[in-house]
């Protein structure tokens, strides 16, 4: 029997299916690793696999991508109102698209994909071709996908996505003339995490390449360049200025840390990531460190916070909350503690 495909803005679109769980499930062959560890969301979906697994194990792509955007403008994704644009010597694209809930499969394609969301996603499902993990997908928060990386992303929500792509072989020039590494940013798959700089900077890229000319793309190329450097700096976020820790244990809860700042933990939770005991850890953390824990984790919202404070106009008690803070009065205490300013004086400053 023929695979099924449906026709859909004149492209040829393998199956789709809005489960129970309310996922666009689209599997595009039925031998990738990704598949291969693929989870099934409910009954439904399990019925769904059986009935279709070996029809869909080869609706694959007829072609191969040259770039995100064309995987996204000729895939599953077409359906979805998007915009695109292109600006720049580094193969830099841009796209905005207003998505239903997502159970997909991307393709393996030549470019690094960083996208942001604009809204609350709740809980967010990756999964790599190294597992399944899920984040906390709250706005502005951006995730980060390698070059040819097949990339399995679940949404429960419908949701708006700005996405900057670049060229992976123009970035691992830039990343080798600055004696950098593009393995650094390996950091930032397969979750959800906050950077209020890079954020502002995919806000001005995104403007500026609605402009055209010679000068409009030295910008864009510039605004590039510091988007990298801000999420290579963000990829080594060292213990107190420092490098970042060599032992492994501790850089997992650094990392942890990073990712999960404006969320409640404990010791015992930073301790199990370390596999170490509660009291283990906080010896060990602080001989690596230079910091006990809680006074490390303060300082490291505290400075995400000023970032917020500077870099956004939410309400001070949004900022709070979401960098981990239990009440506005805590909050204000301690930013008052490192920086010897009140938030709303920090704000003030820098308008």
């Amino acid at each position: 029997m023929q695979n099924p495909t449906i026709l859909l803005q004149n492209r040829r679109i393998p199956p789709l299916l809005l489960c129970k769980s309310c996922f666009f499930h689209y599997i595009y062959d039925g031998k990738s690793p990704v598949l291969q560890q693929l989870l099934k969301p409910d009954a439904l979906t399990d019925v769904w696999l059986e009935r279709y697994a070996m029809q869909t194990q080869h609706a694959a792509y007829e072609r191969d991508y040259l770039s995100f955007a064309e995987f996204y403008q000729n895939s599953v994704y077409g359906a979805f109102p998007q915009e695109h644009r292109s600006c720049g010597s580094f193969g830099l694209h841009m796209m905005r698209v207003d998505q239903e809930p997502i159970d997909i499969i991307d393709a393996a394609v030549p470019d690094l994909v960083f996208t942001r969301t604009e809204q609350d996603l709740g809980d967010v499902l990756f999964d790599l071709g190294n597992g399944v993990s899920v984040s906390q997908g709250r706005p502005g928060t951006m995730a980060y996908y390698p070059a040819e990386t097949e990339a399995r992303t679940r949404v429960e929500v419908p949701h708006t996505i700005t996405m900057l792509t670049l060229k992976h072989d123009k970035v691992v020039d830039l990343m080798a003339d600055a004696g950098g590494s593009l393995s650094s940013l390996d950091r930032f798959s397969s979750k959800m995490s906050e950077n209020v700089a890079a954020s502002s900077l995919m806000d001005r890229i995104w403007q500026a390449t609605s402009e055209a000319g010679p000068a409009a793309s030295l910008y864009v190329d510039g605004l590039a360049m510091q988007f990298l450097a801000v999420m290579m700096h963000a990829s080594g976020l060292a213990p107190v200025g420092g490098a970042r820790p060599e032992d492994e244990r501790i850089a997992r809860v650094i990392d942890y840390v990073e990712a999960h700042f404006g969320e409640n933990f404990d010791i015992g939770e930073l301790a199990s990531i370390a596999c170490l005991s509660p009291a283990h850890f906080s010896r060990v953390f602080k001989a690596t460190v230079g910091e006990p824990v809680w006074a490390y984790v303060q300082l490291r919202r505290c400075a995400r916070a000023k970032e917020m404070l500077i870099g956004t106009h939410l309400p001070l008690t949004e900022v709070a909350f979401r960098c981990g803070f239990s009440s506005q009065a805590h909050f204000t205490r301690a930013i008052s503690k490192h920086f010897s300013a009140t938030p709303g004086q920090i704000r003030d400053a820098d308008r």
